[in-house]
């Protein structure tokens, strides 16, 4: 019931968005649990005790009343336009902060313009986890009132400040859910938005490019028409979501959490918002256990290769006059055993770095790995550099060695696996944008590299052909991976054909 319309959305929701939206995630541990009671100025006694009663908050809680200065100051109004001071101050709201993980909960009545949706999708933004909330006025209001004196409230009890920048984002966050609230509904824009904007703090997109990926994906899989101003609001939106680096791992379960409850509204409203055909549920549940990728295809290979080694016999030999000229050096066990733990740990890092830089080094691997096998059928190498061990050769070292050559026949040999995994992992740090610049840590990839692929010459593993074989596969995958963007490239055959048939 505040100032214009405009004011009221976008400056009244952004306060409560702008708590975290544009906030540093705290855990559960670095916000204080306590009760916020926030009251309108201009409420009578008996609206006041009315409400009181609604709320059902215990005596002694921190009470805060949202006057015009409180909500100028909150909102980063203009203290000296007249027009801030029209109106009143009615809504109130009751928020119980909680040290547990009960989620969000939210229930308002009488508000015009501030949905419980929103109310839910903004505190978990500004990192609060778990936290029981009641909005409510004597009358319909839009609420700007309660929303400021949720903001004070919070920065009391929590003690933390919430800059002018930080609003701005949460501004343009609300402008972009009414935009497209306007065009599908507000339950449904909430939705999607939460959608997008989960997606784009679990994986930190590094450019506007990889943005507007993820709002198209996420806006495809929906059964709505979006208009493409719509969709770059969006967009423009989550560049600057994106820019606050939230911290998923602390919002993962509330983010889910309400992901479900926004879609039990849609189906009590009897809204059929989104369709998952099969494959789609295949895609989002390996979305959803990134893990199973790597270890159902590993399971599928390791099958694989245990079969060739068992019926394939080699019918070509591999060698070099290179290879003769490479002595054997028992202390390079080290290195080649360590690509075992540098692969699997690779994975695991790759994942925690978002969704679409694993996807890519799971299909550069893969692919190579598949390929090998093929390779392996196909042409089935041997190798007869390797001599019998002194057995008066003694020594971990040299045990770890003979162990080695008993469970790791010379078969199947060219390309070598090891050098072409560990050249692709090279390449796929180096792809890393973050990394680009980071000169030591770059250097401790190519160390670890040069030290695992030398090893498979000096323990007699290998021969400098399957050396080689393995790096060039590895630099042609990461160009097909890396380096094209299969989806312009298909698009732009597509067009190629089209044009042909008309042609």
């Amino acid at each position: 019931m505040l100032r214009n319309k405009f004011k009221n959305i976008a400056f009244s929701l952004a306060i409560v968005m702008g708590i975290g939206v544009a906030t540093p995630v705290f855990a559960k541990s670095d916000y204080n649990p306590g009760d916020i009671l926030a009251l309108g100025s201009d409420l009578t006694d008996a609206q006041e005790a009315a409400l009181r009663k609604y709320f059902n908050a215990p005596d002694g809680t921190n009470t805060i009343y949202v006057t015009d200065e409180v909500i100028i100051e909150q909102l980063g109004l203009d203290p000296n336009d007249p027009a801030n001071y029209a109106g009143g101050c009615y809504s109130s709201a009751y928020v119980k902060l909680l040290d547990d993980n009960s989620g969000i909960n939210v229930k308002a009545t009488n508000l015009t313009e501030v949905t419980e949706s929103m109310l839910m999708n903004a505190l978990i933004t500004s990192g609060i986890t778990a936290a029981d909330v009641k909005v409510s006025s004597p009358f319909k209001v839009t609420g700007t009132s309660a929303l400021s004196g949720i903001l004070a409230g919070v920065e009391e009890v929590g003690g933390f400040e919430i800059s002018l920048k930080q609003k701005e984002t949460a501004q343009k966050e609300i402008e972009t859910t009414v935009e497209v609230g306007d065009e599908i509904g507000s339950e449904e824009a909430s939705t999607i938005i939460n959608d997008i904007k989960t997606e784009v703090i679990k994986e930190q997109p590094k450019t506007e490019e990889e943005i507007k990926k993820i709002v198209e994906n996420i806006t495809n899989q929906y059964n709505v028409n979006i208009s493409i101003n719509a969709k770059d609001s969006i967009v423009n939106l989550m560049s600057h979501v994106n820019d606050l680096g939230l911290d998923y791992s602390e919002l993962k379960s509330s983010l889910k959490e309400a992901s479900n409850k926004l879609s039990n509204n849609l189906k009590e409203l009897g809204i059929k918002l989104k369709e998952e055909g099969f494959f789609e549920k295949i895609k989002n549940w390996f979305k959803r256990y990134p893990y199973m990728i790597a270890l159902l295809y590993m399971a599928f290979y390791l099958k694989v290769f245990e079969w060739l080694e068992q019926n394939i016999v080699p019918r070509y030999i591999i060698h070099c006059k290179l290879d003769e000229m490479i002595p054997f050096c028992e202390a390079f066990i080290i290195p080649y055993v360590f690509w075992f733990p540098y692969v699997a740990g690779t994975f695991i890092w790759f994942k925690r770095r978002g969704w679409e830089d694993y996807k890519k080094l799971c299909l550069m691997i893969f692919s190579g790995l598949t390929i090998c096998l093929v390779i392996y059928y196909v042409f089935p190498t041997g190798l007869n550099l390797r001599l019998a061990q002194n057995p008066h050769e003694t020594g971990i070292l040299y045990n770890m060695v003979r162990y080695l050559r008993g469970i790791d026949t010379p078969t199947n040999v060219c390309p070598s696996i090891h050098v072409m995994n560990t050249v692709m992992i090279f390449q796929a740090v180096c792809s890393l944008d973050h990394l680009k610049h980071r000169k030591l840590t770059i250097a401790v990839h190519f160390v670890i590299m040069i030290l695992i692929c030398a090893s498979t010459v000096l323990l007699d593993q290998h021969s400098v052909i399957d050396v080689v074989c393995g790096a060039m596969m590895s630099f042609v995958l990461h160009g097909l991976v890396y380096q094209v963007e299969w989806r312009d490239a298909l698009a732009a055959s597509r067009k190629r054909r089209t044009l042909f048939r008309r042609t």
